[in-house]
């Protein structure tokens, strides 16, 4: 056998060997008996599938003739409208937890400035009564103050607004707490007053 010869035949040892070793190989490793029945593992919520998950609650009110109402801008407002003189109002949810009621309520007072002591010590709070002096199905508390409102963004920007009020009001129903939140000059928000609280009186929640 010449050289030529002689390579083939180891040539084709090497391949007989390697043929042989990978079957071998596959006989030894043993099948997984899980294989193709494992479940994927389930995909964790995310905080906008929760949020996603609640229902923000239906509502109707009996609102003061000069609001002019708008689409809302953000999820958590339920109601918008523009007042005269440049101001606003609007209703909102958070959800259904009482716990962020007076974070939210001090972060509105933050927003504004007053000529003595802190707004939140100035603001006048009481409880609403139906016309009857008895409470209200969905207690309400209602609050009142007047001072610069100094965070603008809300109305549109621009200098503080000097000798302007706010009415701020707060109904627990079993839905959650519903914000109500008013803000214009003093003269537009006080001869809204009434018609404000009637609005609160007339609050249906589905």
């Amino acid at each position: 056998m010449d050289y030529t010869e002689d390579m083939k035949g180891v040539n084709t040892l090497m391949v007989t060997c390697l043929v042989l070793s990978l079957a071998w190989g596959s006989c030894m490793k043993a099948p997984d008996p899980n294989r193709g029945l494992k479940k994927p593992k389930p995909a964790t919520p995310s905080v906008a599938s929760a949020q996603t998950a609640m229902q923000a609650p239906q509502i109707q009110v009996i609102t003061p003739p000069s609001w002019s109402e708008k689409p809302p801008t953000m999820s958590f407002y339920l109601k918008m409208w523009d007042l005269p003189e440049g101001g606003a109002a609007n209703i909102s949810w958070l959800g259904n937890q009482p716990d962020l009621i007076q974070a939210n309520l001090d972060r509105w007072y933050g927003q504004w400035e007053v000529a003595d002591g802190h707004p939140k010590e100035s603001a006048r709070v009481e409880a609403l009564l139906n016309p009857a002096g008895q409470p209200t199905r969905f207690p309400t508390t209602l609050a009142t103050l007047k001072g610069t409102l100094v965070a603008t963004r809300s109305v549109g920007g621009g200098e503080p607004k000097e000798h302007w009020m706010l009415a701020i009001a707060v109904s627990e129903t079993p839905q959650g707490p519903l914000y109500f939140k008013v803000m214009a000059s003093e003269k537009v928000v006080e001869d809204s007053l009434d018609e404000f609280k009637t609005m609160l009186l007339s609050l249906e929640v589905k």
